[in-house]
């Protein structure tokens, strides 16, 4: 019977393994993302309008080369901050100089 033998099972074993691995390094991507973008808002809200790249990358707990791989541009991830903020239910309206950012 075909697919039934020790080989077919380590192979189904490797193929649930590499979807497990596959979906633990799209969480990290996810956790990444998500930690950039808060560090950034946290960053705002303390008044630094204008956070460095490297102020980001310390207050989320990532390297500067994270921050380019998921945001290979400053408009881009002030972009992705901006949505997060305007999607959160409990946002009060940004004041003048957060707009500015």
């Amino acid at each position: 019977q075909r697919g039934s033998g020790p080989v077919a099972a380590a192979v189904r074993r490797s193929v649930t393994a590499s979807a497990a691995a596959l979906d633990g390094r799209r969480a990290r991507t996810v956790r990444t993302r998500a930690a950039i973008l808060e560090a950034l808002l946290a960053l705002v809200r303390a008044g630094d309008i204008n956070p460095t790249a490297a102020e980001i990358a310390r207050q989320a707990g990532v390297s500067l080369r994270s921050i380019a791989q998921h945001f290979p541009r400053r408009g881009e991830l002030f972009a992705a901050a901006a949505a997060l903020y305007q999607a959160r239910p409990d946002s009060p309206e940004p004041a003048a100089t957060m707009a500015l950012a």
